[in-house]
């Protein structure tokens, strides 16, 4: 199969790789629909962390069910998934307490785990053609549709995206009519308006604020976040691209 393979600072490259297979019985083999780019994965490109050579990138992954292991019950062949970033087992003493970004099982090297990260874990990551999915039935959420339907580009923000956002203004203790600035912009190309306080349940209305010097910094750049207006959905289709 393809997959963007990290070369050296700086340089990545689309290459041919081992496609995944079965290798424990709770496994899952995913196709790839969809996979998002993270500011995270700049870190590795960049150099600033200890991916080695050969890594494969990708976190925020989204497909189709192609295989699954004997010990799957709760997802099956077909089934369109999204697969959260951090990896867990779902029965350790840590997942049991909803730590699952600590997960105690999955990475013998330490207590977390995610697909195609510097240090945290063997997992390949799913800016490829394919994914093995470990745990699947405690890693896959199953989702409605099909691919490259009107919601494509809205599930994929679940693998990271928006719980990263939930979670930000759950803690920040958002609530209707606040405005928020995210100074330097972390934001980027991410639809922010999808991003969603369980509490009051309205998306964030997000405008540009001009570059204004902030105090001990220099020219940085501002999105202001509005709690409470609407704003449209986004999405597209895209031609199904599985591979032969």
């Amino acid at each position: 199969m393809k997959a963007v393979v990290y070369k050296e600072p700086c340089q990545v490259a689309v290459e041919n790789v081992d496609d995944p297979r079965i290798e424990a019985p709770g496994d899952a083999v995913v196709w790839i629909t969809s996979a998002a780019i993270c500011g995270s994965d700049l870190h590795m490109y960049e150099g600033r962390t200890g991916a080695q050579p050969g890594t494969v990138f990708g976190h925020e992954n989204m497909g189709v069910v192609e295989e699954v292991g004997p010990g799957v019950t709760s997802v099956k062949v077909g089934d369109r998934v999204v697969l959260p970033f951090n990896i867990g087992c779902g029965f350790c003493f840590n997942c049991l307490r909803g730590f699952t970004s600590a997960c105690l099982t999955v990475n013998a090297a330490a207590p977390h785990a995610a697909y195609g990260y510097a240090d945290m874990g063997p997992f390949k990551g799913g800016q490829a053609q394919y994914l093995r999915v470990p745990y699947a039935d405690f890693n896959a959420l199953k989702l409605p549709g099909a691919p490259g339907d009107q919601w494509e580009d809205d599930f994929v923000t679940l693998a990271d995206i928006w719980p990263t956002g939930h979670h930000g203004v759950e803690l920040a203790g958002v609530r209707e009519g606040e405005t928020l600035a995210d100074t330097p912009p972390q934001l980027g190309d991410i639809d922010v308006s999808r991003v969603i306080d369980r509490h009051i349940r309205r998306p964030l209305h997000v405008r540009p604020l001009p570059q204004e010097p902030a105090i001990g910094t220099k020219n940085l750049d501002a999105v202001s976040l509005t709690i409470g207006h609407e704003h449209a959905p986004v999405g597209g289709k895209r031609e199904d691209m599985r591979p032969a």
